[in-house]
């Protein structure tokens, strides 16, 4: 049955298998309401305090493994969206507190 309450449903996802219940509840609920579901993992490289004092080759290859652990998990979404014959889009958000700062400030 379409509902007219739940036609997006978004899941934060960081591939942890407690998140993996959260997708598999998000997935039910947009399984029965015939909703699309938004999956997002965000990457927050400013919360990795010792980032900034690394050199330039430690932060390319740290942000290249956190880019990687967030398609992982977004993939995980994916595939039990596609299982249970579900619309899914995936979003990787980088810099997000910056973003978010920036925005407050307008």
């Amino acid at each position: 049955m379409k509902s007219a309450i739940f036609r997006k449903i978004m899941v934060a996802t960081d591939g942890s298998e407690l998140v993996k219940q959260a997708v598999k509840s998000a997935v039910e609920i947009a399984k029965l309401s015939e909703a699309k579901l938004y999956d997002v993992h965000v990457i927050a490289i400013g919360s990795y305090s010792i980032i900034h004092s690394l050199d330039e080759k430690w932060k390319k290859t740290m942000k290249k493994q956190l880019m990687i652990k967030g398609e992982k998990a977004t993939a995980y979404v994916e595939n039990v969206g596609k299982a249970a014959n579900i619309d899914v889009e995936s979003v990787i958000m980088k810099e997000i507190l910056q973003m978010r700062l920036s925005i407050c400030r307008k």
